[in-house]
């Protein structure tokens, strides 16, 4: 498998390192690389670079995982739209242990309405989009708006959820302690992407 990096961010940087020998190419405002045709491109980079991400679809007509989490609602159409010529996978979140989470939430979606709902979120104070997009995920799942963030130090990810009835009070944690499982997740996402049909595919399709 070949892979084309778009973006060269800390997710994109950590896919170089464990996988240099599948890469061909590396795509940012400041680097652009191109060795040989990828069988895949994998996408971590921001808004503002999506002219360049569709220009290299267009262009090599492979298969595209997309984990930028700030794409407006028009451009993410357009990838629906894209979708019907290749396969595209569109994930804020490549965690199994948040996909679990979604899946057991919509799965007691009746016992659920009964709580008070609020969602933690805390991310190093680097990161730039606040809800996060794992947090965004969560509050659908739980059909929430309460929502609070915290950046602070180098932390990687933590959602918390407090769920309250009647002086009953739950709380679920999902800790991710090395960035490694997102970019290991996110190649794992691209084989599978390669065997798939043309159409638009989330994280959790690969565990239906």
């Amino acid at each position: 498998m070949k892979i084309l990096l778009v973006g060269f961010g800390k997710m994109n940087k950590l896919i170089y390192d464990l996988y240099e020998e599948l890469i061909v190419g590396i795509c940012d405002i400041d680097r652009w690389e191109i060795r040989d045709k990828p069988d895949v491109i994998i996408d971590f980079s921001h808004s503002d670079f999506y002219p360049q991400l569709i220009k290299l679809i267009k262009e090599y007509q492979c298969p595209v995982i997309i984990g930028t989490t700030n794409y407006e609602l028009e451009k993410i159409a357009q990838l629906r739209e894209i979708s019907t010529e290749i396969p595209i996978l569109m994930s804020a979140n490549f965690s199994v242990g948040i996909y679990l989470l979604e899946k057991i939430i919509k799965e007691n979606e009746k016992m659920l309405s009964l709580f008070d709902k609020e969602i933690i979120e805390t991310h190093h104070k680097m990161k730039l989009t606040s809800p996060s997009g794992t947090a965004l995920i969560l509050a659908d799942a739980l059909k929430t708006n309460n929502i609070s963030s915290i950046r602070i130090g180098d932390i990687i990810g933590i959602h918390e959820i407090i769920l309250e009835k009647d002086y009953e009070i739950i709380s679920i944690n999902h800790i991710i302690n090395n960035r490694c499982v997102y970019a290991i997740n996110a190649v794992n996402a691209a084989k599978w992407l390669l065997e798939k049909k043309n159409g638009f595919y989330s994280f959790g399709d690969i565990y239906e």
